[in-house]
């Protein structure tokens, strides 16, 4: 059905409504079979991720005629709207009741889920049965209707419409920069992954505000890096201004949070190549601050890789300063959260150190765990370490290149990558 070709991605989902348009259209190949036609579809989930859209598409591919009811008057007046566009409906059977944002026909919280508003909307289904009505309904937090609303027989079929992720994220993101000018080839992979759990409008947004970016410094085509800029300041309130060249030379904080984000993403990108998605240092307040973005795929790194990323940083500055870094208290907290896990978790460390209730063990099991896990942190350590002194050069030119631009991409990862022919750890 061509209605549907305006939804990107979301395949199940759009097959669902596929075959729910399907028998509202062609009701009488079903009922020769001797099926009841569906009664109603709620499609519920956080703002901004299409269900009006799919709403739409559903009604266009059904063909029928549909009453759509939003809130737009006081409560007294908006219950007789609600009948009224029930009534409109089954005159015009077959038909579709459209309910837009169900979950704000009422003004309260849980405590008032049987506020008159719902109850009349049950009250106008149970009326329209054996009437040809279809209820379509959207709603962003199902907490707030009454169970008694979504049951089957109501809503026969409650979906639920998440952000999208992996390679839906990655189509919408295709779609909304082909109506953009791009320079070279997007970073559809690792824009998704850094947008993960976003919404689709959010996805467009951060798309805009990239052209957004270019447009302001003159520029003839949008760049991965103003995407990635983009992404940044919608998430995370980080300006383009925000970059600036750091003089490594100088022995100052920005150099030292610099090396210690090379650190961080020399040691994932040499243990698991192309896993890095964005290193940056910014200015913030009166200091400067970094982070590196990677990939979190058990296939690719397991929980040792972790451990010595986590400590990458740390070790960093050992190698270039030979000094303990004062900045690095949550990777040592995620370190030995990893190390604990391992050890009590899956006994990496030995069957000995199995911890079901800590509650439980003895003092001298507890000491023998914290031992166990404190020479696995340490052995990492010493791994990282290792690591980044062999492949030294590859770990200079990420700290250069971080100072000098202020944010790296995945693409500028790959290409110091081979550059310095830095083999996977």
């Amino acid at each position: 059905m061509k209605a549907f070709d305006r939804i990107i991605g979301y395949r199940e989902i759009k097959s669902q409504l596929i075959v729910i348009a399907d028998t509202l259209k062609n009701r009488e190949a079903y009922r020769a079979l001797g099926v009841d036609m569906p009664r109603g579809l709620l499609l519920y989930g956080e703002p901004g991720v299409g269900k009006s859209l799919m709403a739409k598409c559903l009604i266009e591919a059904s063909g029928l005629s549909v009453f759509t009811c939003r809130k737009t008057e006081p409560n007294g007046e908006f219950v007789k709207t609600i009948k009224n566009t029930f009534d409109r409906a089954s005159q015009a059977a077959p038909s579709i009741v459209f309910l837009d944002d169900m979950d704000k026909f009422a003004n309260g919280d849980q405590r008032r889920r049987d506020c008159e508003e719902y109850v009349t909307v049950q009250a106008c289904i149970d009326e329209t049965k054996g009437r040809d009505v279809f209820v379509l309904a959207t709603a962003n937090d199902t907490d707030k209707l009454p169970d008694s609303l979504m049951r089957a027989g109501r809503f026969d079929r409650v979906i639920e419409i998440e952000a999208p992720e992996g390679k839906d994220a990655e189509d919408i993101i295709k779609h909304y920069l082909s109506r953009k000018k791009m320079v070279s080839q997007a970073e559809h992979t690792a824009i998704a992954a850094m947008l993960k759990g976003k919404s689709c409008a959010a996805l467009e947004t951060v798309i805009n505000e990239a052209g957004i970016i270019a447009g302001y410094r003159r520029e003839e085509c949008i760049t991965n890096r103003h995407i990635i800029e983009a992404c940044l300041q919608i998430d995370g309130g980080i300006t383009p201004g925000a970059y600036m060249p750091i003089d490594l030379e100088r022995k100052s904080l920005a150099s030292r949070v610099v090396y210690h984000e090379a650190g961080h993403a020399t040691a994932a990108e040499l243990l698991s190549p192309g896993s890095v998605l964005l290193a940056a240092v910014y200015r913030s307040g009166d200091g400067f601050t970094g982070f590196v973005r990677a990939k979190h795929d058990p296939n690719d790194c397991d929980a040792l890789n972790g451990i010595m990323v986590d400590l990458g940083g740390r070790a960093a500055t050992m190698i270039k300063y030979g000094e303990v870094d004062l900045g690095c208290l949550d990777d040592l907290c995620s370190a030995f959260g990893q190390a604990h896990r391992l050890t009590e978790g899956i006994c990496y460390m030995g069957l000995a150190f199995f911890a079901y209730d800590r509650s439980e063990l003895s003092q001298e099991k507890l000491s023998g765990i914290e031992a166990a896990v404190t020479a696995l942190v340490e052995s990492e350590y010493q791994k990282v370490q290792k690591l980044l002194t062999e492949h030294r050069p590859f770990f200079e030119a990420m700290a250069q290149a971080i100072a000098d631009k202020g944010i790296l991409t995945a693409e500028d990862i790959r290409v110091l990558r081979e550059e310095y022919a830095a083999k996977e750890a």
